[in-house]
């Protein structure tokens, strides 16, 4: 019932990409996760901004810069994060004007649906999908198309580490 965009399920991708790679001293570029979701890098940099703006993740500015979460993988929902990524109108039926029996009965029960999906998303975690990822049994990160860790501007060490 929800409609899911590009920009939602590359937000969700972004920051399930993030869990899986990140640690303390490392953070993951734009052009990083551009490049993993075969984006434009200004696209997915919008995107990251806009979860910045959530509190979801924190971004950190400068030729060492990058992104990592803004708290634990067991905190940050999907609902979380694609609340701020709706527009506006997004998680209710819109105005329809139609015959009084579907208003009465039709524009309800479409609302409860899509507020039952909503609360859904709400419950299930990025640390879900990791567990997820990982019990399945696929590579979930760092595949032939790159992705490369940046070391945080805030730990000052200038390596940069593949994943695996």
């Amino acid at each position: 019932m929800i409609r899911i965009s590009k920009k939602m399920y590359y937000a969700v991708d972004a920051v399930l990409h993030i869990a899986l790679t990140q640690n303390e001293k490392y953070t993951i570029s734009s052009r990083a996760l551009a490049d993993a979701q075969q984006v434009s890098t200004r696209y997915m940099e919008q995107t990251l901004q806009q979860l910045v703006r959530r509190g979801i993740l924190i971004g950190t500015r400068g030729p060492r810069g990058g992104y990592r979460l803004a708290r634990p993988p067991e905190q940050i929902t999907i609902g979380d994060i694609l609340a701020g990524l709706r527009r506006n109108g997004v998680g209710r039926v819109e105005d329809i004007e139609g015959s009084p029996a579907g208003q009465a009965v039709l524009i309800p029960l479409f609302d409860s649906l899509v507020r039952e999906n909503i609360e859904r998303l709400d419950r299930i975690t990025i640390a879900d999908l990791i567990s997820g990822c990982r019990n399945d049994g696929r590579r979930a990160a760092g595949d032939a198309r790159g992705g490369r860790h940046r070391p945080s501007a805030e730990k000052g060490s200038r390596k940069d580490m593949a994943i695996a």
